[in-house]
């Protein structure tokens, strides 16, 4: 197992020109060109804006000298920086497969070259690679700001210097720190889904969360247990909460299915209709579907759109965000951004009269 990195203070505030001119008694413009070293500025001046910089530990922000740079240049549309996408899955191509997640990268990289940054993705599982060679590639290769999806594995991130980096995740962290993170509103998705349920007639919601879905911070779980209070005692289903995935345990959720009997499952697997129907459920007439989380493997069913690209859109934001601040490491104010999902309507989930 990875030894585990020396754990980074949350950043302070990065040391502005306007903090230095302040203290100097100078305007920020005559700041900037000491530190610049250009324009005429007395030796006087130069000697104690250098030592008021050096008292204060200012740095530089590397991303706002090479925008001066091409806006001096006259090439306002190039490229100011790298982002690294983190890939720690098994094999290099796995998470492609996967709808949502690649979404999510299809958002990154969108906003990305929207602010003029590129994103790179890179693979933890080249061999031979360990945290610490991985921390260093990455430094070696200029990329500055890292974006961490879903499910990128815990014990690999935590041997790595992420100290270095501006650091945005998607979905909530999964290594120690207080850190900036996106991902879709869950609370509010199972608000909506319990609302379009009763809305078609629906009085037996059921839940099935797999164990990946069932993380403390998620809301789905509570949301439904919030809707339940308000409904009749004889209309509660218990959550079937499964010890792995749905495709591990289906003989589970159709002894639950025939214990309890819903009329709709919500859920975030396309498994649930062939496996209610191998236990002899007819969908959607005897048991409607709602997914939480609607993807192309899904395409047709009711349920709610999370908007991925929005959430890759929002996690690359919150990485240039602190590139822009010259923050590196954990934050002093983590941020964490949740993107409000839609409801649409589908053929799982016909309105019963």
């Amino acid at each position: 197992m990875p030894r585990p990195a020396p754990r980074s203070a949350p950043a302070t505030p990065a040391v502005t020109l306007k903090d230095i001119a302040a203290r100097a008694g100078v305007s920020v413009m005559t700041a900037s060109r000491v530190l610049a070293d250009k324009g005429h500025v007395s030796a006087e001046k130069r000697r104690i804006v250098r030592e008021i910089a050096s008292q204060l530990g200012y740095l530089p922000n590397p991303m706002v000298q090479r925008i001066m740079s091409e806006i001096r240049r006259g090439r306002l549309n190039a490229c100011i920086g790298t982002l690294g996408w983190l890939n720690t899955h098994a094999s290099r191509r796995e998470w492609r497969d996967i709808p949502y997640r690649r979404h999510f990268y299809e958002g990154a990289i969108e906003r990305a070259e929207q602010l003029g940054l590129h994103v790179d993705e890179v693979w933890a599982g080249e061999p031979g690679m360990t945290p610490v060679r991985l921390t260093q590639i990455l430094i070696s290769r200029g990329i500055e700001g890292l974006i961490i999806p879903p499910q990128a594995e815990s014990a690999f991130l935590t041997g790595m210097d992420l100290g270095r980096f501006a650091v945005g995740f998607i979905s909530p962290p999964r290594v120690p720190g207080r850190w900036n993170w996106a991902e879709s509103d869950n609370l509010l998705a199972i608000s909506l889904a319990c609302d379009a349920v009763r809305s078609a007639g629906r009085r037996r919601p059921g839940l099935v969360l797999a164990r990946l879905h069932d993380q403390p911070g998620q809301g789905w779980r509570a949301g439904f247990l919030a809707s339940q209070d308000d409904a009749p005692v004889r209309s509660r289903v218990p959550i079937l909460r499964l010890p792995g995935s749905l495709e591990e345990h289906p003989k589970l959720y159709q002894a639950w299915l025939k214990k309890h009997r819903p009329d709709v499952v919500i859920g975030c697997d396309y498994r649930l209709k062939p496996f209610a129907e191998d236990a002899g459920f007819s969908v959607p007439d005897q048991l409607a579907l709602v997914h939480l989380h609607l993807a192309e493997d899904v395409e047709g069913w009711a349920g709610v759109d999370p908007l991925d690209l929005q959430v890759g859109h929002a996690a690359t934001e919150l990485v240039a965000s602190s590139l822009r601040r010259n923050e590196r490491g954990e934050p002093a104010s983590p941020v964490r951004v949740l993107v409000p999902g839609v409801w649409r309507d589908g053929v799982t989930l016909p309105p019963r009269h």
